[in-house]
């Protein structure tokens, strides 16, 4: 294939001890493509300031060469060249800076001296970027080895021999400096919805970067969740930008004749380059000729235009509030209002022994297991339905926008197991039973807990050993049957937070963003943590939490702001840098949480 699109690449590794960091190979601009001139290129970013990198100077050290070249890659576009000026032009030519980024502990860098003018380069590592710009969190206590050639020339010595694959290393802050967190989009398969993937690309030729990024391959963790949109194959180096439009040209051969898969190339591409400056819309080619969709104007500037959305249709239900065996309505806004101004909700009385409960998006329905997590019950309105329970070990249900409800637990057989149920059927009906959504990657661990996504395409997903240990929080897309009811898993699933060392409760609070009950050290107390799809996980919000004990349940009623948490003492809500004491409130129930 020629041009740059979704190319799948080769691995390049580099050895890593204690635990395996794989750094994905070369990643850079093809050079067999025809390049179009005439036309500004990647509109200039608002870029960070930079450091002034030094390069090598006379009498340097070994080691100082080597630390010299590290801080030197800490940059992007031609400021690459100053790092370069330490490489003889042997290593000059295999070095490709966006093969793969490792991010390392500051202070953990370590240079050790061998024979033969060699030297082992150690580190801590935090987390990997690959060359498509997916960031893995790694696991505690992973660390790399690497050993580096020095060459002395005249008075300065210079790296001859990088391992294959060597891209940058980098310190937090200096990942901060050098690339830009930004979302691709994905069009699910099922509703015209784009679901959002963070990526970390440099922050030079960023249009073109999102271009590229958008049109690689898939991350593994949406197989079978999104639409296959074939191979598209940049037929240019660099994507221009005239007056607001960038112009994608594809090559003849890999150019998409259904009008459909267009209009799905074009909401991807429309949605990812929104956060491009310069950039107000897109417009698809292939050998100059424009790509259309029919009934739509070129250029495309919203995904609205080609009827796609990035928002999901939402709950209409308001939280409820529980106070004993009786729910109460309420607004959004007044969660906190004295027990007083609440409207008793139309359901039953619920015995607490029945809890934590689950809103459906409309409101309409709840879903709770017992406390020994043996039984599952439904109700309608004050109706309750009759749930067959599959097994035990069950986990607190979850409905989705579509109306399905989630939970895992262990099936009678003995074998772990995720299931769903059509909330939507007739009661009492076979389509109202709960039937099991495959999970390949589950491998005979236990799932703790399950929590869909507000579009209802990806679920977060924790397991555990069967004794409850090795908590495990990942993210999965969802295969769905063309009825929209789930069917399986993909294949794949990324893991999250894997610093992690407990997990009591989760939930989404965003798009890209998920509040954690748990912990990052075996000795530490339970806190709210928040972490990133593709991004690390951060400490606690707020060192107020630390006031906050007997943590059990995580929502959200809109944000990190609307984070709300159930406690041993008391229900509770953020409030800016504080939590404050939600009246007379045993839980809060807020859809799709």
């Amino acid at each position: 294939m020629s041009g740059v699109g979704r190319v799948r690449r080769a691995v390049l590794g580099v050895v890593v001890a204690a635990a395996v960091a794989v750094l994905p190979g070369c990643g850079g601009l093809a050079t067999s493509s025809p390049v179009r001139q005439g036309l500004p290129v990647d509109p200039p970013a608002e870029r960070q300031p930079r450091a002034v990198l030094a390069g090598p100077t006379d009498g340097e050290s070994k080691a100082e060469v080597v630390r010299g070249f590290l801080r030197a890659g800490a940059a992007t576009g031609s400021d690459v060249d100053v790092a370069r000026e330490y490489l003889t032009p042997q290593a000059d030519r295999g070095w490709i800076p966006d093969s793969g980024t490792v991010v390392y502990e500051e202070g953990s860098l370590r240079i050790v001296p061998l024979p033969g003018n060699r030297a082992r380069l150690r580190i801590d590592v935090l987390a990997t970027i690959d060359a498509e710009g997916r960031l893995v969190e790694s696991l505690p206590l992973t660390y790399l080895r690497t050993e580096v050639q020095l060459v002395r020339d005249g008075e300065r010595w210079r790296l001859q021999g990088l391992e294959k694959g060597f891209g940058r290393w980098l310190t937090p802050a200096e990942t901060q400096r050098v690339f830009q967190r930004v979302s691709i989009h994905h069009a699910a398969t099922n509703q015209d919805v784009l679901i959002p993937e963070e990526r970390w690309l440099p922050d030079d030729r960023i249009v073109t970067r999102l271009v590229q990024a958008q049109l690689s391959v898939p991350t593994r963790e949406f197989t079978g969740a999104i639409r296959d949109v074939g191979d598209p194959d940049l037929s240019i180096e660099a994507i221009p930008v005239e007056d607001g439009i960038a112009s994608v040209d594809l090559t003849p051969a890999s150019r998409p004749g259904d009008p459909d898969t267009r209009r799905v190339i074009y909401a991807e591409l429309v949605a990812t380059l929104q956060s491009a400056p310069g950039v107000d819309g897109v417009r698809l080619t292939s050998d100059g000729a424009a790509l259309d969709v029919p009934g739509t104007s070129l250029p495309v500037r919203t995904v609205g235009e080609v009827g796609f959305t990035t928002q999901a249709t939402g709950a209409t239900a308001a939280p409820l509030v529980r106070q004993g065996d009786r729910l109460y309505r309420t607004a959004a806004s007044g969660i906190g209002d004295r027990a007083s101004d609440r409207r008793l909700a139309p359901f039953p009385r619920i015995p607490l022994a029945w809890g934590p409960l689950s809103l459906s998006a409309d409101g309409r329905d709840l879903a709770a297991t017992t406390r020994d997590r043996t039984q599952l019950a439904r109700w309608r309105g004050r109706t309750a339905l009759e749930v067959s329970t599959p097994g035990t070990e069950l986990t607190r249900p979850v409905f989705d926008i579509q109306g399905v409800l989630w939970f895992g637990g262990v099936a009678r057989d003995g074998r772990p197991g995720l299931w769903a149920v059509n909330a939507t059927a007739a009661p009492g009906s076979p389509g109202a039973r709960a039937y099991r959504v495959k999970v390949p990657w589950l491998a005979g661990r236990r799932i703790a807990h399950v929590v869909p996504s507000a579009l209802g395409q990806r679920v977060l997903v924790v397991t555990t050993r069967a004794d409850g240990s090795d908590p495990q929080l990942v993210v999965s897309g969802v295969i769905r049957r063309p009825n929209g009811l789930p069917q399986a898993l993909s294949p794949q699933a990324r893991r999250l937070a894997a610093r992690v060392t407990s997990v009591r409760d989760v939930s989404w609070v965003g798009p890209t963003q998920v509040a954690i009950l748990g912990s990052l050290h075996p000795a530490r107390a339970v806190g709210v943590l928040l972490a990133e799809v593709g991004g690390f996980t951060a400490a606690p919000p707020t060192r107020a939490l630390s006031s906050l004990r007997g943590l059990r349940q995580v929502s959200s009623i809109g944000g990190v702001r609307g984070l709300v948490v159930s406690t041993d003492s008391g229900t509770f809500q953020r409030a800016g840098g504080a939590w404050f004491e939600i009246d007379e409130a045993d839980e809060v129930l807020v859809p799709l949480s």
